[in-house]
């Protein structure tokens, strides 16, 4: 990774959980009710991120199965 899009990252994080906190010290809802808000929300984007992952995994098996056969083919092509 590129040091500009880890230092954007952390930034990024930082601010989350400066939001994050932000949000928590002001909410009008009792804890009981802003852990299980949470807790929902962080099942959603796990299961959303855990579909992404398989797609990508997918997509770069893919990719790579393309890539080997090119490699092939060029190094039929130059023998």
């Amino acid at each position: 990774m590129s040091n500009g899009f880890e230092r954007n990252m952390t930034f990024f994080l930082f601010g989350a959980l400066l939001g994050g906190a932000a949000v928590a010290l002001t909410t009008p809802f009792t804890g009981k009710r802003v852990r299980r808000t949470l807790r929902n929300a962080i099942e959603s984007y796990s299961d959303e991120l855990a579909d992404t992952t398989r797609s990508l995994r997918q997509t770069s098996e893919r990719l790579l199965h393309e890539g080997e056969k090119l490699v092939r083919s060029a190094e039929k092509r130059l023998a």
